[in-house]
């Protein structure tokens, strides 16, 4: 057991640049489990996950969301981060959209305030990972401040090579794991990245990035359902690929930083853990009611409109999804006399 902490006290506390580790014989045993996760069979530390989708399908929100949740110590993707996370957020453009994005995630969990653990890196007009300055900083703050994940978001914003080369792949990741691995505690780090437009086809570029990094989860729009994401494990080294993951998009008040500004609406993601069978069923009862053309229905009414499309559901059944619905702020519930309307 001592043998064990020892080798692992090395790892953390190696220069990744310049040295190696090495076992000999029989202690080659020490080494088993020196691959440590930040997350249990999502997030490996010291290696890079690729995190890719289309445009607007939803990464960056699941990115902040994971980051989110790795500060504050919850489930992320049915495993929970330990306390005490740190973050460190790189965003190579539109670093305000960012900001905006995570106040507005800390907000929905009951934050006032954003924690220090959360750190956000942005730049005019964008980082890159050409600039061997910011990249000594880079480098200097992960010592510093020892994140526990680090998010590089995106990819094609921060590179200033051939995408499509394979060397220039390669050199590309391992930058972002020289980084990653100056933290003086395990880390790990995502890279968001575009897939072409065939989104069967994988991720955009040299296929070397399949090779370079340890984990590629796939964002991608839930077709049967409106603003739903869903998260999969395309593909993993070492690890039992997890079963999807569904998030759902939450419209959020944010209040004006100053007297002057306006609140703003801003979408976050949030875990779905509701059955999606459930959710789709309710989706299409939203539907039913807003195309009713009438003022309000009263539950025998959505019931008698909603069989020709979701079937007969029970009473408690339908109760609990016209009750989630106005939750959500997707129908309203009013009076009439003794009767429930619901519009």
């Amino acid at each position: 057991m001592g043998n064990k902490r020892n080798a692992v006290e090395e790892w953390l506390q190696e220069d990744f640049d310049h040295k190696v580790s090495v076992w000999k014989g029989d202690g080659i045993r020490d080494a088993i489990g020196i691959k440590r996760h930040t997350l249990k069979d999502r997030l490996v530390a010291g290696e890079i996950t690729a995190l890719y989708g289309l445009p607007k399908a939803g990464k960056t929100h699941v990115a902040i969301a994971c980051a989110v949740a790795c500060v504050n110590g919850t489930e992320f993707w049915g495993a929970t981060f330990p306390q005490n996370g740190k973050v460190i957020y790189v965003s190579a453009e539109r670093h305000e959209q960012a900001a905006q994005r995570i106040r507005a995630q800390f907000l929905n969990i009951g934050y006032e305030k954003i924690p220090d653990g959360f750190i956000l890196i942005g730049s005019i007009p964008t980082l890159s990972l050409g600039d061997s300055r910011l990249i000594k900083d880079l480098k200097q703050l992960v010592e510093e401040e020892s994140p526990t994940l680090m998010v590089f978001d995106t990819y094609v914003r921060m590179i200033c090579n051939d995408e499509d080369n394979s060397r220039d792949a390669d050199e590309n990741i391992n930058t972002f794991k020289e980084i990653i691995r100056r933290s003086k505690v395990p880390c790990s780090g995502i890279v968001v990245h575009h897939s072409g437009k065939d989104l069967s086809k994988g991720m955009r570029g040299s296929s070397a990035i399949l090779a370079a990094v340890t984990t590629v989860w796939k964002a991608a729009q839930k077709r049967s359902v409106a603003n739903r994401i869903v998260l999969t494990m395309e593909d993993s080294n070492d690890i039992e690929a997890a079963a999807p993951c569904t998030f759902a998009l939450k419209v959020v008040d944010l209040p004006p930083s100053s007297p002057s500004a306006d609140v703003m609406q801003i979408a976050i993601a949030v875990s779905v853990d509701a059955d999606e069978s459930e959710i789709e069923r309710k989706e299409k009862i939203v539907r039913v009611i807003n195309e009713s053309g009438v003022a309000g229905l009263t539950i025998e009414q959505v019931s008698a409109h909603a069989e020709g499309v979701v079937g007969k559901l029970s009473d408690s059944t339908l109760r609990r999804i016209l009750k989630s619905a106005v939750e959500a702020g997707d129908i309203t519930e009013s009076k009439s006399g003794k009767r429930i309307l619901y519009s």
